[in-house]
């Protein structure tokens, strides 16, 4: 699963470590807000998709609520780096194992 998390992450443009951290910068509250917006859309629950990034149940039900909020730009734009991102995720860079792994990882989730 951290490998996973970890690829979620970089899709929203931080690393792990970083995302991870107590800092409440918007653009980084945002990164986490789609990460475990992922999460959660993939089945796990509240407080399983926050438990990655350190967050509480109540924080993952705000950021998802946030995210998805139609009407704030910097949402959208970090929804849409994350989307973008995930689009253009090009499996050929990475090796066999980690491309079995991340797909494994995403299935079982």
């Amino acid at each position: 699963m951290k490998y996973t998390i970890e690829q979620l992450c970089n899709f929203a443009g931080y690393s792990y470590d970083v995302l991870k951290q107590k800092n409440r910068a918007r653009e980084l509250v945002y990164a986490r807000y789609c990460v475990v917006n992922y999460l959660y859309k993939s089945g796990l629950s509240f407080k399983e998709s926050g438990k990655y990034l350190s967050l509480d149940h109540s924080t993952v039900c705000h950021g998802i609520k946030a995210i998805n909020n139609a009407f704030d730009p910097m949402a959208q734009n970090a929804k849409r780096l994350f989307e973008h991102n995930m689009a253009h995720f090009d499996v050929q860079q990475v090796s066999e194992n980690e491309q079995e792994a991340f797909i494994y990882e995403s299935l079982t989730t």
